[in-house]
C-alpha cells in the first residue's frame, strides 16, 4: 500500500468484456482495417531473430564526442 500511495500512475486491471462483445469489436475492427488496406496496401518485411542479431553485430559504433 505504501508503494501504491507513492506512485503517481498505477495500472489497474480492467474487467474483461464478454465473449460476444469482444467478437463484435473484432468484427468491426476487421471491417475497418479491410477498408484501410484497400487505400494503403503496405507490406512489411519479416525478420528472424538471427537476422536481427546479425544486423546489430554488423553496426559500427558511433565516434566518441564530447557531447555525452
Amino acid at each position: 500500500d505504501l508503494i501504491h500511495s507513492l506512485q503517481k500512475h498505477v495500472e489497474v486491471d480492467e474487467p474483461e468484456a464478454d465473449g460476444e462483445a469482444i467478437a463484435d469489436q473484432t468484427g468491426a475492427a476487421v471491417a475497418a482495417t479491410d477498408a484501410a488496406d484497400a487505400e494503403d496496401n503496405i507490406a512489411f518485411d519479416r525478420m528472424t531473430e538471427e537476422d536481427l542479431l546479425a544486423g546489430i553485430e554488423g553496426l559500427v559504433p558511433p565516434e566518441k564526442s564530447d557531447d555525452y
